[in-house]
């Protein structure tokens, strides 16, 4: 198990989904967005950039034109990324340059902002999404545009496989696939029981995506009917399932996690499904007492949060 102490509390984390970035990771603490290189197959941690900033940080996401491609011996770095925070701003980065999109404060997110995910097709629109039952789509230079949904959003995922379609998880248990371009929605699917945690779209088959609630793990498959049913699902954590991904090198794994305090040597605290058939996770304990902050993929390994630390799990 590979480590990197931050220094700081992590309160914020996001791995990038994308082939040309796979080896990147962002987290906050409360002053600073810090971007991570993962070198030489998870043995070394590189910090690339430390922003800093004044309001916590509440969620993050990759944009699909970030590099960092190894090039001869040379690394070929872009960083571009999007950040949303406390008091209600939302703040895409480009290298150095910051833009925020929220300069209208009065079409700000009403309530705290759960989810942010930038366009990665046309890369020009990032949503968000929170506790006032309603998308906000911003672009910069452009005036942002709302969608009314039913109950407020936990978490939105673009695919970059569909341009301009959008997946939104809801508390309800609502899981909706929208048509950013058209504005409508193209269909709703319905969890077995309310209180949805996560949601995650698979990047190699758009046909397929997920969630997790409360303990268990749904999964639907839009190519076979009936498409409303889940087609996989079953229970992952009984403290709780939190998050849900998607692994970004093979269509057939899927990971979950739980937000549950963890005991050293006593809590499974990552199941890793090797394929959507077979119920019998890799299951994963972390020797940390604390909570998981989130987890990611890096290639075929999870990279977990938790406390002040990022853990590689082989």
């Amino acid at each position: 198990m590979k480590v990197l102490d931050a220094g700081e509390r992590i309160i914020c984390f996001k791995t990038s989904k994308y082939e040309d970035s796979l080896d990147l990771v962002l987290y906050a603490t409360e002053t600073t967005i810090n971007v991570v290189r993962i070198i030489e197959d998870g043995k070394q941690f590189e910090i690339l950039h430390r922003y800093h900033v004044g309001s916590r940080v509440t969620c993050l996401d990759w944009s699909s034109e970030t590099k960092s491609i190894l090039v001869g011996q040379v690394y070929e770095t872009r960083l571009v990324f999007c950040a949303g925070f406390q008091d209600k701003s939302i703040i895409f980065y480009r290298g150095q340059k910051q833009e925020e999109l929220t300069l209208d404060v009065n079409k700000r997110l009403m309530g705290y902002i759960s989810d942010i995910a930038i366009d990665p097709c046309e890369g020009i629109w990032t949503v968000s999404c929170g506790e006032d039952k309603m998308l906000r789509f911003w672009a910069s230079g452009q005036e942002p545009w709302e969608y009314p949904l039913e109950s407020n959003a936990v978490s939105v995922k673009w695919n970059p496989r569909l341009a301009s379609h959008l997946l939104v998880g809801q508390e309800s248990g609502s899981v909706q696939i929208l048509d950013v371009a058209n504005q409508q929605t193209m269909f709703t699917v319905y969890c077995p029981s309310p209180s949805l945690r996560s949601i995650d779209w698979n990047l190699s088959n758009p046909n397929i995506f997920g969630a997790v609630v409360d303990t268990n793990y749904c999964l639907w498959n839009m190519s076979r009917k009936p498409i409303h049913i889940p087609e996989h699902e079953g229970s992952c954590h009984l403290e709780g399932a939190f998050d849900i991904q998607w692994s970004p090198t093979d269509q057939n794994v899927f990971a979950t996690v739980t937000k549950a305090p963890l005991k050293q040597m006593e809590t499974i605290a990552v199941k890793v499904y090797p394929n959507i058939i077979t119920r019998v996770p890799r299951t994963y304990l972390v020797p940390e007492n604390g909570r998981i902050v989130g987890f990611g993929w890096h290639h075929s390994f999870i990279i977990v949060a938790i406390n002040n630390k990022l853990l590689i799990l082989e």
